[in-house]
């Protein structure tokens, strides 16, 4: 795994199809080769990443957002992947992070679609946090 230490940071979430199908020991020596793939791809492409596994999701971070695309679309066993956005788990966090990524994203007159899922405790709803 590399250090990153330089620029603005990308993060992506990850998602696998028939590993998750596997028996746990088979699963987490899939997991564990397709992590060291795309840490190889990442230094093979002369940039860094930061690759974690928390609890079934496998997370990308890297500061070079293009690459981290290139690698993580070719990478074998990936069926699908989403730039993501970390962020305190308040609505109004929640609201000004997803405001900003649409104002850059969503051009005027276009239609979207929010589809809102928690985890841990917090004191509002999916559905709040879709209508916010």
């Amino acid at each position: 795994m590399s250090r990153i230490t330089t620029g603005q940071m990308t993060l992506f979430l990850l998602r696998y199809a028939e590993v998750g199908l596997k028996s746990e020991r088979i699963r987490s020596r899939f997991i564990g080769r397709m992590i060291e793939n795309i840490e190889y791809s990442f230094l093979s492409s002369g940039s860094e990443c930061i690759v974690t596994n928390d609890r079934g999701r496998i997370f990308v971070m890297t500061d070079d957002s293009e690459i981290g695309r290139k690698v993580i679309s070719h990478t074998f066993g990936v069926v699908s992947f989403s730039e993501v956005v970390e962020t305190a788990p308040e609505m109004e966090s929640i609201v000004a992070e997803a405001s900003l990524f649409a104002s850059k994203h969503i051009r005027e007159g276009t239609t979207f679609a929010i589809r809102a899922r928690r985890s841990g405790g917090q004191k509002f709803t999916s559905q709040d946090v879709a209508r916010a």
